[in-house]
């Protein structure tokens, strides 16, 4: 059913660009992206955390909507977490984030990106000294919102810097959860348009 929602959503649109001159289609670019994280977390995850540095990659769709505003879907990977140097302890968390946002252009190579995200765990651990092992701590979807830039720095490469909050409770309540956990993360990417 909701594949069947999409199609005709898709269509529809297609049909109405198609009125304009133009095809919904044809706006469709396709990019691949690449670029590294810088991850913290607050709440229930003790003092003195420092930031964990990572990566992402993934892909993203991207549609002109009008002259100024455009629509984009996008597909990471994501490589989260955070530090406790005092304990020499690390959360490591892989996620697969959906995200939909809205694109404002101030010109033509420069655009202001914001929007929503949905973030579904796909693994965890942490590592304690030398002791690396899975656990099971935080919850499988964590929404979150974000705003950001993009820039083109030629027709194929754009460079991308977001940031994204995470303002859910992101431990599970079995798990010790009691005051709520939250996350920022800060992106930094390359984006190259394959078509």
């Amino acid at each position: 059913m909701y594949r069947l929602t999409i199609i005709l959503v898709v269509l529809s649109l297609n049909q109405l660009w198609a009125q304009d001159g133009g095809s919904f289609l044809e706006t469709i670019s396709v990019s691949a992206k690449a670029g590294f994280n810088i991850n913290t977390h607050s709440g229930d995850v003790g003092e003195n955390v420092s930031p964990k540095f990572d990566f992402h990659v993934g892909g993203f769709a991207q549609s002109q909507i009008s002259e100024q505003w455009g629509v984009t879907g996008e597909l990471l990977y994501s490589r989260e977490g955070y530090r406790v140097p005092d304990d020499d302890f690390v959360i490591s968390l892989g996620f697969l984030n959906v995200s939909a946002l809205a694109n404002y252009s101030i010109n033509e190579d420069l655009t202001l990106d914001f929007g929503a995200l949905l973030a579904v765990k796909l693994n965890e651990s942490t590592k304690l000294e030398d002791n690396k092992r899975n656990t099971n701590r935080y919850k499988p979807l964590r929404p979150g919102i974000l705003a950001g830039s993009s820039y083109n720095i030629n027709e194929k490469f754009t460079a991308q810097g977001r940031l994204i909050f995470k303002p859910t409770d992101l431990i599970r309540d079995d798990a010790g959860d009691n005051e709520g956990t939250t996350s920022w993360l800060l992106q930094f990417s390359v984006a190259y348009t394959i078509f």
